[in-house]
């Protein structure tokens, strides 16, 4: 898992890291449950990037799942805009 914010200059910041299949660990410091918030998920094995919201009870929404084989377009897309998304960055 991977906690990224967004900064001033609009540029992706990875704040906090999280192995959750081996043995590598983390770095940075978790964050903090903060309400409503948008998630990615990348999946690098199957290459397929799943996408959708956190509601403030922590409840998730997948919107999409794009399949990069099939949709040459997303082939190096990791972050986009999702539809309803009121973007707050960081700071």
């Amino acid at each position: 898992m991977t906690y990224v914010e967004i900064n001033e200059n609009g540029l992706a910041e990875i704040r906090w890291q999280k192995d959750t299949i081996g043995k590598n660990g983390e770095t940075g410091q978790e964050p903090k449950a903060f309400g409503e918030s948008v998630y990615f998920m990348n999946n690098l094995m199957t290459d397929l990037l799943h996408y959708g919201t956190v509601d403030s009870t922590g409840k998730r929404t997948e919107q999409a799942t794009i399949n990069r084989n099939m949709n040459k377009e997303f082939e190096n897309v990791l972050i986009m805009p999702i539809e309803g998304e009121v973007r707050i960055d960081a700071k």
